[in-house]
């Protein structure tokens, strides 16, 4: 008897394993049970999931790295450690977690396994690194290294092998952010006296400096295609606003304009939208603007502050974080706002959500 097992596999969605009748084999007699049907088993893909950090404190100290699914189960304490955690970050294939530690006494980047196991420190330094950025193919990360007496940004391998320093400018460098393509590298200098964008090669050459003004520019962010990156101008009165600008330099669109302070953008997967945080109400609320026609859509209306938005990578939802019912806890929402959820009830203080790529 031969069994013929075909598996049809599907990407975020149902798995079906479908098992044909038996097929006879030529010379053979009358297979048994020839009527028996075989029916479809249906393997349902894992629900997704998002990595936070969880601190102990306003202080905003004694984190751990959790993850929770998207509808609010199984959340789990993947770091459990006495000392301080955070910023958490997705490799780009969802399978490992890069973050901050303050375990040994400074600041290093530790990576681990999804479920938390197979931690490794990857900086090993005296020195505080920061920051860490995965490269688009996930083989390696960047980073902010004080190792040379200087904020300076580093490129390693995903293992923590080969640093090697792409600036080496007397300014304090930082927020490392790859294209996506994995070629070029944004970050923020302020060599000219107030924080600007620059870019550079991923092997450390060919300098540009985007922006050049008066004022403080800082987090830029690569639209998905690469063509674009998102970053926040604080003006010399405090107000700050969410710019544009081409990957090359030139043609800056200024997105918001308000007297308060709208931070925290982030690119939608389709590269229409941006995400954002502002305070243009009396208290943080999470923001839409549509790039092409810059008109704007509040999603949230509450009295406490609603903060750090996160798309899903569908684009269908929205993470971030809220201090509604006196408590900072973990929401998401429709990308219209509807369909409110809370994920998290701790009594803790949580921050810096991240959906699992």
């Amino acid at each position: 008897m031969v069994l013929a097992v075909l598996a049809v596999l599907g990407i975020l969605g149902a798995v079906t394993l479908l098992v044909a009748a038996p097929v006879p084999v030529h010379g053979q007699g009358p297979l048994l049970n020839p009527n028996r049907v075989y029916l479809p088993i249906i393997m349902r893909a894992p629900p997704q999931q998002i990595v936070f950090t969880s601190y102990g404190d306003e202080e905003a100290e004694d984190g751990d790295i959790h993850v929770v699914n998207a509808d609010g189960s199984a959340m789990v304490n993947l770091t459990d450690d006495a000392d301080n955690d955070r910023n958490p970050v997705w490799s780009p294939d969802g399978r490992r977690i890069a973050f901050e530690t303050h375990r040994d006494d400074n600041w290093e980047i530790y990576a681990m396994n999804a479920d938390g196991s197979a931690l490794v420190n990857l900086t090993d330094h005296r020195s505080d690194d920061l920051a860490p950025a995965w490269s688009p193919d996930g083989t390696k990360i960047a980073f902010r290294s004080r190792r040379d007496d200087n904020w300076e940004i580093y490129v390693m391998n995903a293992d923590g092998s080969d640093k090697t320093r792409l600036t080496t400018s007397p300014a304090t460098n930082k927020s490392p952010a790859w294209s996506p393509d994995g070629t070029q590298i944004a970050y923020v200098s302020d060599g000219g006296g107030d924080d600007e964008i620059w870019t550079t090669n991923a092997d450390g050459y060919d300098y540009t400096r985007l922006t050049n003004n008066d004022e403080d520019d800082t987090h830029p962010l690569w639209s998905p295609d690469g063509a674009r990156i998102a970053f926040t101008v604080q003006a010399v009165g405090g107000n700050t606003d969410v710019y544009v600008i081409d990957a090359g330099g030139g043609n800056k669109i200024r997105l918001t304009d308000s007297s308060e302070m709208d931070l925290n953008p982030r690119w939608s997967p389709d590269g229409k939208e941006i995400v954002f945080q502002s305070k243009r109400d009396g208290n943080y609320e999470i923001y839409i603007v549509d790039i092409e026609h810059l008109d704007e859509t509040r999603l949230t209306d509450h009295e406490s502050d609603d903060l750090a938005p996160a798309w899903s990578p569908d684009g269908t939802q929205i993470t971030f974080v809220s201090e509604r019912n006196e408590e900072t806890e973990i929401y998401v929402m429709n990308r219209d706002g509807s369909g409110l959820t809370r994920l998290t009830d701790t009594k803790r203080l949580e921050a810096e959500p991240a959906w699992r790529p």
